[in-house]
């Protein structure tokens, strides 16, 4: 090789390692369930220096879900301000960034905001606000219920039937994989989102800017190209500069930020995205338990001076149990309160209410979690969550709700009220508004509600009961028997119900729970079977998890290789024999069997 040759082929070499120096990208890395976490960077070879921060969401995984901050209720503007880390954390999701465009802006106190554009929090319009002339606000996108995402302009938003979360920016950057922006513009820090072509993965992406040396920001174009290197053929641009954050959670539930903020610090923002992305394998739900809720959130006193009711509810974006789509949201302006045991709301010398418990006849006790719902004492209030069907059997669900002819649903709660009195005290847990089971108004006694019809029980509202009841689908009219206080051992111990009401073709997909004046609710279960929602302790729930299976196979194989003397055990000696033994495989598995 001559030295011309020689030199040529050094060149090339390293232009070779100058090509692929100026924009590397780096390998997916899963940080949950559904959601991976990659980097990328332009070095000095490229215009400019750029770090990038992206998070792609497999649309597919059916343990993904979405969230966006909830309206502020009766306070002035839309939200109330807040960092994205502190949003994660409050809602517990896995991550999340900032969304909309908003004003005022940027109070490092927290404030009321005004959003641009369309925003949707789980099915709640919190914004509708019409574009100004500028960007703001112009582009859309909307997540169905079954988390197809489309990007939209303003313009061509005709129909939210369906919608459970949308937020806006602006500009429309990519369609059909075609930049859609020009070259020109100042680089800055940038939030944007995109899709894949076929669909099934949405990209967060976080571009850093305003740091010489470090990261200089993005123009909309050079943001489009870095949705396109990480896989998307259409995408918006959302609120950037000092808004634009990208945060994970950790596993102990913090929020680590993913990018560097311009200013070193979040910012607080008006509007912001998260994912829900549960690690707990869920294969058993389908088989019995379809949702479960335990309100085992932290002990609070709301009505007191020191810890007045919060403004914008008490349950509103708490999330927890399993089996549903997203958080609870209160449905009206006044706050639902949550307690463990607590004075009277509104009087601290009043009567207490303690933990809410249940031990039917033969001491079998209602497995519980912790503290427990109140609910409001004097304004009407009113929480809801929606059921999430992807887990539940398919042949017991009829045009996305429940309510499939001639199968059963089953349904389990702990109440206690502090009063039996009638008149407009009441509290009650409600079915899509159709079905009313509590404490009803202008009656005294635990009773049920339909069709403008009511049961009532002989018991008072003052005591501590649990309500079970079988919801039984037929083809014209479908029939709710109800037991107070019931046996907790198989459903053919119950006897003759306490409450019967008929109701014309139920179908559901939502539990509300409705309260004027102090009741509390706690347990709340939806099944399959009797077995799905009297979940009781010694029996077979060995794992204490709400539910049986193999975990609680391993737990009585350990006990019974340790006792093969057959020492009595009391909690896995579910055939109380004083020994552990096949009666006790036998008793477990019936209960996981029964079910299918």
């Amino acid at each position: 090789m001559n030295k011309i040759n020689c030199f040529l082929v050094i060149l090339c070499g390293i232009a070779v390692r100058f090509s692929f120096a100026a924009i590397a990208i780096s390998q997916w890395q899963e940080l949950h369930p559904g959601i991976y976490h990659a980097t990328g960077r332009a070095d000095a070879y490229e215009v400019r220096l750029q770090k990038v921060n992206v998070l792609k969401i497999d649309l597919d995984n059916p343990e993904i879900s979405f969230f966006t901050t909830p309206s502020n209720g009766a306070l002035p503007l839309e939200t109330v301000s807040q960092t994205t880390g502190n949003f994660l954390q409050q809602y517990e999701l896995q991550a999340a960034i900032n969304a909309n465009y908003f004003s005022p802006c940027c109070s490092s106190s927290v404030e009321n905001k005004n959003l641009d554009g369309l925003a949707i929090s789980d099915f709640h319009l919190i914004s509708y606000n019409i574009p100004n002339g500028n960007i703001k606000g112009t582009a859309v996108m909307l997540i169905s219920a079954d988390n197809i995402v489309t990007f939209l302009d303003y313009s061509q938003v005709s129909s939210l039937v369906g919608i459970k979360n949308a937020v806006a920016g602006g500009p429309i950057l990519l369609g059909d994989n075609v930049i859609l922006v020009d070259t020109g513009g100042d680089p800055e820090p940038r939030t944007a989102v995109g899709t894949s072509v076929e669909g099934r993965y949405l990209f967060f992406i976080a571009i850093d800017g305003r740091q010489d040396g470090y990261s200089e920001g993005a123009t909309y174009y050079e943001t489009a190209q870095w949705l396109q290197r990480f896989g998307a053929a259409n995408g918006i641009n959302f609120d950037g500069g000092g808004s634009t954050t990208m945060i994970k959670a950790a596993e102990n539930g913090s929020a680590v930020i993913l990018n560097h903020p311009p200013n070193g610090t979040q910012r607080l923002v008006g509007n912001n995205i998260g994912v829900y992305a549960y690690s707990e394998p869920v294969a058993f739900i389908p088989r019995t338990l379809i949702a479960y809720k335990g309100f085992d959130y932290p002990f609070s006193q709301w009505g007191i001076d020191s810890n007045p009711v919060p403004p914008n509810g008490g349950l509103d974006g708490l999330n927890g149990g399993f089996g549903w789509r997203s958080a609870w949201h209160d449905d009206l302006e006044n706050a639902t309160r949550l307690t463990g045991i607590a004075v009277f709301p509104g009087s601290e010398s009043g009567p207490k209410i303690e933990p809410l418990s249940f031990s039917d006849s033969s001491g079998r006790k209602l497995l519980t979690n912790g503290n427990q719902l109140r609910t409001s004492a004097g304004p009407t209030s009113k929480c809801v969550r929606y059921i999430d069907t992807r887990y539940a059997p398919q042949n017991y669900i009829t045009n996305g709700q429940f309510g499939t002819d001639n199968k059963n649903i089953w349904l389990s709660f702990l109440a206690q009220s502090a009063a039996c009195i009638g008149g407009d005290r009441w509290a009650y847990v409600q079915l899509d508004e159709s079905l009313r089971l509590g404490k009803i108004a202008q009656k005294s006694n635990w009773a049920v509600w339909a069709d403008g019809n009511v049961a009532e029980s002989a018991i008072c509202t003052d005591q501590v009961v649990m309500y079970l009841a079988k919801i039984e689908f037929g083809s014209l009219q479908d029939t709710v028997k109800v037991w107070l206080n019931p046996p907790l051992s198989k459903e053919s111990d119950l006897g003759t119900p306490d409450m019967v009401i008929t109701i014309d073709d139920l179908h559901f997909l939502r539990v509300e729970i409705f309260g004027r004046y102090s009741t509390d609710f706690d347990e709340l279960r939806l099944g399959t079977c009797f077995e799905a929602v009297t979940i009781n302790d010694p029996k077979a729930d060995l794992s204490r998890n709400g539910y049986v299976n193999m975990a609680d196979f391993s737990i009585l194989a350990d006990f019974w290789n340790q006792q093969m003397t057959f020492a009595d055990i009391t909690g896995p000696d579910n055939y109380p024999d004083g020994k552990i033994d096949f009666y006790d495989l036998y008793e477990i598995s019936l209960l996981w069997l029964y079910c299918d």
